[in-house]
């Protein structure tokens, strides 16, 4: 199977440099979605997705994070998740991912105790 690329730049204002907010994450999956891009459906037909984000970026939020992709750390879990999302940042950037992502599995496993 191929790699798709997924070039957030696309999806949001080209004067941004932080990328925060929950919902501004969210923001940014439903104008993904908009194009026509779902990550659930790329998923299956692509070995990995490589989320791009711009260089002008220089930080991102856990919160951004979670609001674009939570619901895909969720159902993969954190290893298939990893294997299957790639992103292509900066070092600064890509240290502050990893760190989301156990975060994010770990609020999720959270929930999940104290909800069932």
């Amino acid at each position: 199977m191929p790699n798709i690329d997924v070039n957030i730049d696309n999806f949001i204002d080209h004067r941004e440099v932080s990328l925060v907010g929950r919902d501004n994450g969210k923001a940014c999956l439903k104008k993904i979605s908009s194009s026509g891009i779902n990550f659930q459906k790329l998923e299956k037909t692509n070995d990995k997705i490589i989320i791009i984000f711009p260089n002008r970026i220089v930080t991102m939020n856990r919160s951004f994070f979670l609001g674009l992709l939570a619901d895909r750390l969720v159902e993969l879990g954190e290893e298939n998740f990893r294997n299957k999302y790639n992103f292509q940042a900066s070092d600064h950037l890509n240290h502050k991912i990893d760190g989301f992502i156990k975060t994010g599995i770990l609020e999720a496993t959270q929930k999940q105790i104290l909800n069932g």
